[in-house]
């Protein structure tokens, strides 16, 4: 028999909702015949879907201003890298990096402490919307290579534990900053809210204060293969999507 839909809330039910959020529609869906790792329709700004290559998936152009676009696909532990190829275009501008959930589709990666990028004017870095010297800056013909490596949360956190039981006076906050991380890192259940007749997601914002790091995680950025050196070092603990952000025509592949 077919699921019965969800109610909808009754006018003047109050709902309990977190202090800071974003909605995303319920009914959009990134899967794809052989879930392979895509341009996300979630998560990528309205104003770039419709430039999106349709057939394939894997490329997009800017419009305007800087927009956000992330991958379908995001990675809580391990080493992963993807690439780029750059075509600036009449002026644009490229930023490429890693981004989680929350990061905001409106506005540039980097631009917030959960996203981190490497952008193409200067080879700048940006994270927290703080723009420091980093590398070679990029163009168009550029090949860009984006690495992650995040430590296993759970392992962490287990063999903290283990080291904190057989060491004499080992700190307790030390294992409890572990468990926070592995917590962190693990996927929440996400509560349904309705507007009108539309179902959208809850994404709640975590405050960066609160949130642990990944001790040893690290982000660093390639030319063309060429190694331009650890960017970003003890990321904020999550899950992180590939992200590019783009302004005006500029491109990616």
């Amino acid at each position: 028999a077919a699921a019965a839909a969800a109610p909808l809330p009754a006018p003047g039910d109050k709902l309990e909702l977190p202090g800071k959020y974003s909605l995303r529609l319920k009914n959009r869906t990134d899967d794809t015949a052989d879930y392979s790792c895509k341009i996300s329709k979630v998560y990528t700004s309205t104003h770039l879907l419709d430039r999106v290559d349709k057939e394939t998936r894997l490329s997009i152009t800017g419009h305007k201003g800087y927009r956000l676009s992330r991958a379908t696909h995001a990675v809580p532990c391990g080493d992963w890298y993807y690439e780029v190829s750059v075509e600036l275009n009449d002026g644009g501008h490229v930023r490429v990096g890693w981004a989680q959930g929350q990061a905001d589709m409106d506005l540039p990666c980097g631009c917030e402490p959960w996203s981190y990028s490497y952008r193409d004017v200067e080879g700048t870095k940006f994270t927290n919307a703080v723009p420091k010297s980093y590398a070679q800056p990029y163009g168009s013909g550029d090949v860009i290579g984006c690495r992650i490596t995040l430590p296993d949360a759970a392992a962490a956190a287990s063999s903290s534990s283990r080291r904190g039981r057989a060491k004499k006076g080992a700190s307790k906050a030390q294992e409890q900053a572990a468990a926070a991380a592995a917590a962190a890192a693990a996927p929440a259940a996400q509560q349904v809210v309705y507007w009108g007749q539309m179902a959208y997601f809850v994404v709640p914002h975590r405050e960066a204060g609160q949130v642990p790091k990944h001790k040893g995680g690290q982000i660093r950025f390639y030319k063309n293969g060429e190694d331009q050196g650890v960017a970003f070092n003890d990321v904020l603990s999550g899950e992180y999507c590939p992200a590019v952000s783009l302004y005006k025509n500029a491109r990616v592949t």
